[in-house]
């Protein structure tokens, strides 16, 4: 577990193996307290390519379908995001080539004006059982720490001109250089999800009855 905490805060991701570490649940368990995505939801949400008339109401499905999923945070609508996501194939999912692809937000290369701008502009955040405001950078939740916390379908603007946000975000992800994550049924993900995001490639609609990930978020310990 060092070693795993020692790349997650070098390279904010990493991939290990089941053999090594267990069920993606166990692993999670390893790094803090899961939480359910949804009120009253299970512990392990299993996902799958969904068209959007069977996709839950507030699920980026709804919007996306088959499509490829815009970069974000896990939980966004959380007050707290997650610390960590998980992901790994489900036992009855088959190998394909749709991928996970991660950004590191580390490499967006800010300038110092531009992180001004993130932290000022400040939006309604929408999905949960309430909304609530916060800023792009976040550093009002836990002392300290700084959160990125990014998803445009849930963040309204509160004023016009915190738009700004929105359109340099647009900006640095259409210059990034993602990694792609090629999914194996050994293979567990681990994520930052206060430091990157992640998205997915496009899905067939031969997809949608065997291509499942499995996902747990993991709740912070005590801020760390």
């Amino acid at each position: 577990m060092i070693e795993l905490n020692s790349v997650l805060n070098e390279e904010g991701w990493i991939e290990v193996s089941k053999k090594e570490y267990g069920s993606i649940l166990e692993l999670a368990q390893k790094l803090g307290r899961p939480v359910p995505s949804r009120q009253n939801g299970s512990i392990i949400d299993r996902l799958k390519p969904t068209l959007p008339e069977n996709a839950h109401s507030k699920s980026l499905s709804v919007k996306y379908g088959l499509e490829s999923f815009p970069f974000h945070t896990d939980g966004a609508y959380f007050n707290c995001p997650p610390r960590y996501v998980l992901l790994s194939l489900a036992d009855d999912s088959n190998l394909n080539d749709r991928p996970t692809l991660l950004i590191d937000t580390n490499d967006l290369d800010f300038s110092e004006d531009e992180k001004k701008t993130l932290l000022r502009d400040v939006f309604i955040i929408k999905g949960g059982g309430r909304s609530f405001l916060s800023s792009i950078l976040d550093r009002s939740v836990i002392s300290g720490k700084t959160i990125f916390r990014y998803n445009k379908d849930i963040m309204k603007p509160a004023h016009q001109s915190f738009q700004n946000s929105l359109t340099l975000m647009d900006v640095k992800l259409r210059s990034a250089d993602p990694v792609f994550i090629k999914w194996t049924s050994d293979k567990i993900v681990v994520i930052d999800n206060w430091r990157m995001l992640h998205g997915r490639g496009t899905s067939h609609i031969n997809d949608m009855n065997f291509r499942i990930l499995n996902r747990v978020l993991v709740e912070s310990k005590g801020g760390r």
